[in-house]
């Protein structure tokens, strides 16, 4: 394991299935007092016992909190105590709240103070989870002489519910730094290890919105190779390795906050001969029959688009419309290596060599000025003659096919195979083995 995740083991090790994902829930409220409050917000939304008052998070927070895993037994006399529990889908009884003799062991136990006391059963594996076990193990063991009142009715929360109030804390920029890494790492575990509880476990669960589609793409780039993951949207590869640094799957458009539109479309992009080092290769070994072509990825529904850059080491410091087809573009990048070069002084760029792009129709002839007002005298031109490789599929289209299981029961969809389908055709038009640089 290479990717530093709070909650990833270094290897595969045997675990308990639930305590697995019980202790990374706590450890999540431990470490998040917003993920805490929306976890006791969610207690208090559902609790209807009369024999206690309802719980209010913010008091309870008010007390010194202590988190258990694994408990066998109640470390307290007095209080008030709530029986939570966590199911794959909604789950209800008549069957009350009582105390039991029946020796146990708590998933999570939750002291707030001397005052209140959660204790926490998680199912999270069946879809109806055996009634019997759970109608047993919500019951607390007390001794004969203890104080503390019990709510006499069982809070079930729906994991996909709970998980869906902390990605709308992950998207509202109300949490910041080490709590919202955290929240991340507990999402790319759900991601890896438990996906059938995520709430966007289909394109069609995600209600057409940015936010949940995005969530739903990193995923599926994830699942296609974990190794290349970037932990956020994107595979990633070396520039000593390949011509395409990064591939992404997104909405389309990115954000509804933009213009107001709903999401049309999921796009596969990649952006190859984004560096020098990149594109000097790219040109020598792609074949622009294979590429950019009626034959090549032009005439199997991809757009092409020249995406050509300047850039001061790695920040992208001005990017002028691109003018003509990709074919064109490509016939005159490759006739003129010794234009793709890194450390060029912008008097040159924006000159002789400026000129020379007017007159092939690369870019008009006033926007040179852009190049002397963005790099300062000391800074020093890249020229990337990349481009922008885009297919689409309507959002109708995704939805159908990421509900198809391929094989039926596995998590793999008939969506995840045609974007690996679609990357591995990107890769053969400029000359290399996607599944070879995977392995």
């Amino acid at each position: 394991m290479h990717k530093l995740n709070y909650f990833f083991r270094f290897r595969e090790l045997e675990d308990s299935y639930e305590n697995e994902l019980t202790r990374g829930l706590l450890a999540v409220m431990r470490l998040s007092p917003a993920a805490h409050f929306a976890f006791l917000d969610m207690v208090r939304e559902r609790q209807s016992c009369k024999a206690v008052p309802a719980i209010m998070p913010s008091v309870l927070l008010g007390n010194e909190v202590d988190i258990r895993t694994q408990e066998g037994m109640i470390d307290r006399e007095s209080g008030q105590l709530i029986s939570v529990v966590l199911t794959r889908e909604p789950w209800t009884t008549a069957v009350p709240v009582t105390s039991t003799d029946d020796v146990r062991v708590y998933d999570g136990v939750l002291y707030y103070g001397d005052e209140w006391i959660i204790i926490l059963e998680n199912k999270p594996k069946d879809e109806v989870p055996p009634i019997a076990d759970l109608e047993r193990e919500m019951k607390p063991n007390l001794p004969l002489d203890s104080a503390i009142e019990i709510c006499d009715r069982v809070v079930n929360i729906v994991w996909r519910d709970l998980l869906a109030r902390f990605d709308g804390l992950t998207h509202s920029g109300m949490i910041h730094g080490a709590e919202l890494a955290v929240m991340r790492d507990f999402r790319a575990l759900i991601h890896r290890r438990f996906p059938y509880l995520n709430p966007y476990s289909s394109i069609a669960a995600c209600g057409g919105t940015s936010e949940a589609l995005g969530e739903r793409c990193a995923a599926i780039m994830e699942q296609i190779t974990p190794d290349r993951f970037d932990g956020k949207n994107a595979l990633q590869f070396s520039p000593a390795e390949s011509h395409v640094g990064m591939i992404y799957l997104r909405p389309d458009p990115l954000d509804q906050r933009e213009d107001g539109r709903r999401v049309e479309s999921i796009c596969l992009e990649m952006f190859p001969a984004m560096t020098v080092p990149q594109a000097q290769k790219f040109y020598r070994e792609v074949l622009p029959t294979r590429f950019a072509s009626a034959d090549g990825l032009i005439g199997k529904g991809w757009t092409v688009r020249p995406w050509l850059t300047f850039r001061f080491q790695g920040t992208i410091k001005y990017q002028p419309n691109a003018l003509i087809d990709a074919d064109r573009s490509f016939s005159f990048w490759q006739a003129h290596p010794e234009m793709i070069r890194g450390n060029v002084d912008r008097e040159v760029v924006a000159a002789e060599w400026w000129d020379a792009w007017v007159a092939a129709g690369l870019v008009q002839r006033d926007d040179c000025q852009q190049i002397l007002a963005r790099f300062s005298e000391r800074q020093r031109v890249n020229i990337c003659p990349g481009f922008r490789l885009r297919y689409s599929w309507p959002l109708p289209e995704v939805e159908r096919l990421d509900s198809l299981r391929t094989p039926p029961g596995s998590q793999q969809t008939a969506f995840i195979s045609a974007v690996r389908d679609k990357i591995r055709q990107a890769f053969q038009a400029i000359g290399q083995d996607f599944d070879g640089l995977v392995k």
